[in-house]
């Protein structure tokens, strides 16, 4: 199974477009926050679910602050990863995880990327899609989950000509 991985869109619903676009063919699309309702609008222009959760500027905005989901039977906690202090440290946000027995965590905030495995859990932050503070740039991540370990990598948003 295959998904796209994005995160911090604010608004910029075009780029994560073409993320998607980008990606291939997924079967699923995690937003994990900033702004939540990009993700619905997203899901109108794909034929794929979109599964988002809010962030810390979607404070007005209905919806969860993290999902639980089953990928090709792996479990998936998504987050923000603002209510875990993830600019500090990673420690709550795998607690989190342990507690839900969830092998991959999605999660945002930073706007910058990062794949990193923690005591057997997979912690993936796409980066993001709108003012990245990454040095390569936009970025979005693809999740491989099914037969063997999930697996994780990040990729730089293609330029299309300046626009979003």
């Amino acid at each position: 199974m295959l998904l796209v991985l994005i995160s911090d869109t604010h608004g910029k619903v075009n780029a994560a477009v073409q993320a998607v676009r980008q990606a291939g063919s997924p079967d699923m699309i995690l937003h994990a926050g900033d702004f939540f309702h990009d993700a619905t609008r997203l899901q109108r222009e794909v034929v794929v679910p979109v599964i988002g959760v809010r962030g810390n500027c979607d404070s007005f905005s209905p919806g969860p602050d993290e999902q639980v989901l089953e990928a090709a039977g792996t479990r998936v906690l998504m987050t923000h990863g603002h209510l875990y202090n993830v600019k500090n440290r990673l420690t709550d946000l795998c607690k989190r995880a342990s507690e839900l027995g969830a092998r991959v965590v999605v999660f945002g905030h930073t706007h910058v990327s990062a794949i990193e495995v923690v005591d057997g859990c997979l912690l993936v932050n796409p980066g993001s899609l709108y003012r990245s503070r990454d040095p390569m740039g936009r970025t979005f991540a693809v999740l491989r989950a099914g037969e063997g370990e999930p697996t994780a990598c990040i990729f730089r948003l293609e330029e299309l000509g300046g626009r979003d």
